[in-house]
């Protein structure tokens, strides 16, 4: 699937609201050796439902202080999906730029812990379609945020999801009192 600037950013900007908001899951993480709690709905943008537009969040029992939160479409055809944003609150493992984005952007190194957040306009090709395999270019979040309700607040607004407050508790944090 070719994803063209101009659809990622109508998929990125435009207002949304979450559908089909339900409790978060606890299963595996994909290495198989954590547990994850998870959070996931599908996204109605301009009144219409995209085809595999999802936002989800994940976070880990035993690291409560620190979260993964991600807008991504599906790619037709494939078991896999598109990520448009994430923003890794304290993630748990280092980052490397790649060669792409913004050039102040390209070949920076961050510590885990260190929050950033990817957009995939940093990886749009001259002719200005989205490259598949990911996110990898990010931006340092500064200053950082204190909770895991502040970093979800700044994702949900960037992406202007408009009833991001219908998010349960993950079970993990305090209510969320924003």
């Amino acid at each position: 699937m070719q994803l063209s600037r101009r659809d990622a950013e109508t998929l990125l900007l435009g207002a949304k609201t979450l559908v089909n908001v339900s409790a978060w899951v606890h299963r595996p993480a994909r290495d198989g050796r954590a547990i994850q709690a998870s959070f996931e709905a599908r996204v109605v943008l301009a009144g219409a439902m995209p085809r595999g537009l999802w936002f989800r969040v994940n976070q880990w029992p035993s690291y409560p202080d620190s979260a993964t939160i991600q807008l991504e479409c599906d790619i037709p055809g494939q078991r896999s999906h598109l990520p448009l944003y994430r923003l890794d609150w304290r993630p748990l493992h280092t980052h490397v730029n790649g060669g792409y984005g913004p050039e102040e952007l390209q070949g920076l190194f961050f510590d885990a812990g260190v929050t950033h957040e990817h957009v995939c306009l940093y990886h749009a090709t001259k002719d200005d379609f989205i490259r598949s395999g990911g996110v990898h270019t990010a931006r340092k979040i500064e200053p950082d945020f204190s909770t895991f309700e502040e970093a979800l607040v700044h994702a949900c607004d960037k992406l202007s999801i408009r009833n991001w407050r219908e998010i349960p508790p993950s079970g993990m944090q305090r209510e969320m009192n924003v």
